[in-house]
């Protein structure tokens, strides 16, 4: 009987040692030790290396699943890599700031070609192009496989065409591009007024003239492979697509010019939708 007891007794301390030591790195560490087995979309696992086994120095600056998935409130990848949020020049983006960003971010991964803002919306990732189709699609910023992939140029596309689609992934409908979402609430549409690209050469403002809905599935509009307007009945093309698919569309501001369009998966009609967000190049909106 005393063995007995003396086995229940230590069964128990240890229990209690190991409940304590589980509760202790989960308070630490931030829930990391977690990661990779939760259910939640907003958890990542960030390791921090690339392909080649480099470290990154997640001190430095911030780690992949802090710009996609951050927190309540405003994202600020444009910004000091301690989280500062900067002051507003053009667009919402302060072009020595964000210039400096693009360069440290640029020597990470040279597949880097942007950064997009979209003002008024708390929108703010870097933009990939790379010369293997859709590979960002379920690639991170550090080159690290991720189902939540990272926003990326079309295939094919340069800044130079005439209307350039952009891809990011729709999470949580309030994450990444699922932010695109909420504008379909007028109210918040109406608060929307720029879009801002920021790329080697410089920073580029466009004016928001639309927003559309479109079934992939189903429809002869198809602006994903629209590169360049040859002449003036092409763009006419270009625009009575929008306006055939727009939820919200500025006719008077649908203009021939250089545009840029921001496409994300409709979570809330499912299937092959997409919420599209247009803007047209500013006159003279190059910085």
């Amino acid at each position: 009987m005393k063995s007995y007891k003396r086995i229940l007794k230590h069964s128990l301390i240890i229990l209690g040692i190991a409940t304590g030591l589980v509760l202790w790195l989960y308070k630490y560490g931030g829930g990391s030790f977690w990661r990779g087995f939760g259910e939640s979309v907003d958890e990542v696992n960030v390791s921090g290396e690339g392909e080649s086994g480099e470290e990154f120095g997640l001190h430095k600056i911030k780690t992949f699943y802090e710009l996609i998935c951050g927190g309540e409130g405003e994202n600020t990848f444009a910004g000091d890599f301690g989280g500062d949020k900067v002051k507003t020049t053009v667009g919402g983006m302060d072009i020595e700031k964000i210039k400096k960003e693009y360069d440290e971010f640029k020597d990470l991964n040279d597949d880097l070609i942007g950064i997009v803002d979209v003002n008024g919306l708390g929108f703010n990732y870097p933009v990939m192009r790379s010369e293997t189709p859709n590979y960002y699609l379920n690639h991170d910023l550090f080159k690290n496989y991720s189902v939540f992939g990272c926003p990326y140029m079309g295939e094919g596309y340069s800044i130079i065409n005439k209307n350039i689609v952009i891809y990011g992934h729709c999470i949580n409908k309030d994450k990444m591009f699922g932010k695109l979402l909420s504008l379909k609430n007028k109210r918040v549409m109406d608060k929307v007024k720029r879009i801002c690209f920021y790329g080697e050469s410089g920073l580029i403002e466009y004016e928001v003239v639309a927003l559309l809905s479109i079934n992939v599935d189903d429809t002869d509009y198809r602006y994903w492979e629209i590169k360049d307007f040859n002449d003036e009945r092409e763009f006419d093309e270009y625009a009575d697509g929008i306006i055939e698919n727009g939820i919200y569309v500025n006719e008077e501001k649908l203009k021939c010019g250089n545009y840029l369009m921001l496409s994300t998966c409709d979570n809330e009609l499912g299937g092959g939708y997409r919420i599209v967000l247009v803007g047209r190049m500013i006159e003279n909106g190059i910085y």
